[in-house]
């Protein structure tokens, strides 16, 4: 037996997605939002998850696909055409389960879906699943949010609140618009120790202005038992910047200053040769 817990209540996801205009001089911004809320029963290693979405924002969303996965088990749910503005929408997934040892484990929520463009994008839902019996973790981690125009870097802190070592994997999920070099980690934590990873990625089809959720999982064993936190953060396309007139001065004015020292030595050196060769 066992049951869900959400790890952060609700989950609401929030994609923006800017149109342009149909008619000049008119600018207006449209958006999708969709409410996601994942419900679960266990019983007898056999596990129901329902997955409601709920369009909220004022635009369709086409094409989506309700992924689940827990325990190294994936499900993909029957596509949906089209979610129509304050329509909901359920899936409902039924999976085998079994794990070794009771404990916290995490279940993760791909949803997949196009705009009216048919321009891709998808997102992400996490919570945990209580088998058996579960316990605190003694690890804390935190993620800090990352902007970027097409690459960057996360950084993510784990502590170990315990009196013994830790040996913890580390799994980076991740929206498919972006792409991690490395989403997978062993970190080994001796007893209070504080350490810091970086993974890098990149963006791969992301739009500027998208704010996508991301999480961190970190798991590790002790005393017979699983054990599961995460960490969530977040990454926000943004223009690539451009250089200000002063940083244009710079870039160019030092290499022409340069050489123009240059070739005014070159020309003094050569006066004072016919100079010297006159005389």
């Amino acid at each position: 037996m066992g049951y869900l817990k959400d790890l952060f209540g609700q989950t609401i996801v929030f994609l923006i997605l800017f149109f342009l205009p149909l008619s000049p001089g008119v600018s207006q911004a449209r958006f999708i939002t969709i409410d996601t809320r994942v419900e679960t029963k266990l019983q007898d290693d056999k596990l129901t998850i329902t997955v409601e979405l709920t369009n909220r924002g004022d635009e369709l969303a086409y094409n989506l696909v309700v992924t689940t996965e827990i325990g190294g088990h994936s499900q993909a749910g029957r596509p949906i055409e089209k979610l129509e503005v304050g329509e909901v929408s359920k899936s409902q997934f039924n999976l085998d389960i079994s794990f070794d040892k009771p404990g916290a484990y995490p279940l993760i929520t791909r949803i997949d879906f196009t705009d009216v463009n048919q321009y891709p994008f998808s997102f992400l839902s996490l919570t945990d699943l209580i088998y058996g019996e579960g316990g605190p973790p003694k690890i804390l981690a935190k993620m800090k949010p990352l902007e970027m125009a097409k690459d960057g870097k996360l950084h993510l802190t784990v502590k170990n609140l315990d009196a013994n070592q830790k040996e913890i994997n580390v799994r980076l999920i991740i929206p498919k618009e972006i792409t991690p070099k490395d989403g997978l980690h062993v970190l080994k934590l001796e007893p209070l120790a504080e350490q810091t990873l970086d993974f890098p990625v990149s963006n791969s089809s992301a739009l500027v202005g998208a704010d996508y959720a991301i999480y961190a999982l970190l798991a590790y064993e002790d005393a017979g038992r699983h054990y599961f936190t995460s960490a969530a953060g977040s990454i926000k396309i943004i223009e690539k910047k451009k250089l200000t007139r002063q940083q244009v001065y710079l870039l160019f004015g030092i290499p022409l200053g340069i050489f123009m020292l240059y070739l005014f030595f070159i020309l003094r050196k050569k006066q004072k040769r016919r100079t010297a060769d006159g005389s």
